[in-house]
């Protein structure tokens, strides 16, 4: 979990998959159960980095209200995607955003340029 966390602090996207793969394979949780984890320990680790932007003086507030509406959206479509779907759906969701974060990072990194660049 402090690699997590690490992660979470420097780069921050997929961390929400990271914990509830750390749930099923380290703790053995079902799957429904690790991702409903997930969102808490998420939520603890956002809390945490606000109340140091807040202490800091270094919170954009127009930006964070974005980011509100957008991650509150989310969490409800989430949750209900999860509440009909199940495991069913939420397997390969976790697999197919894992993979589009790995291809976004291959991208940055070049190894998708056209040769010669």
């Amino acid at each position: 979990m402090p690699g997590i966390g690490f992660y979470d602090g420097f780069l921050g996207p997929g961390t929400g998959s990271f914990f509830a793969l750390a749930g099923v394979a380290l703790r053995g949780e079902p799957l429904l159960k690790a991702t409903a984890l997930a969102k808490v320990l998420n939520f603890g680790s956002n809390l945490g980095a606000l109340t140091l932007f807040l202490l800091a003086g270094k919170v954009v507030w127009a930006y964070g209200a974005v980011m509100i509406v957008g991650q509150v959206l989310g969490a409800i479509a989430g949750s209900h995607a999860m509440i009909r779907g199940g495991a069913r759906l939420i397997r390969p969701l976790i697999v197919a955003i894992c993979l589009v974060m790995l291809a976004r990072y291959l991208w940055q990194k070049g190894y998708f340029a056209a040769p010669g660049r």
